[in-house]
């Protein structure tokens, strides 16, 4: 598992977990191996002020602005191309 777990992507989509997901997500996996993702369609937040909230607070954690970036679609645009 551990030779594998260095080719996985992860997605931060649903906001179930929250913030304590993510944050908890990071003691373990690199930010760059991160996605953002929304779960969209099946978001039931219409009115886009959780995912703005959401997107805020990833804005705030202490990383740098590269892997912030990275976190919120430079990764995906890395790997999709």
């Amino acid at each position: 598992f551990r030779r594998l777990f260095g080719t996985l992507y992860f997605d931060m989509a649903g906001f179930e977990g929250g913030m304590n997901a993510v944050k908890c997500a990071l003691t373990t996996i690199e930010p760059n191996r991160i996605l953002f993702g929304t779960d969209y369609p099946y978001n039931f937040h219409t009115d886009g002020k959780e995912v703005a909230r959401y997107i805020r607070d990833i804005r705030e954690l202490d990383l740098s602005r590269d892997e912030i970036n990275g976190m919120l679609g430079g990764n995906a645009a890395r790997i999709l191309g």
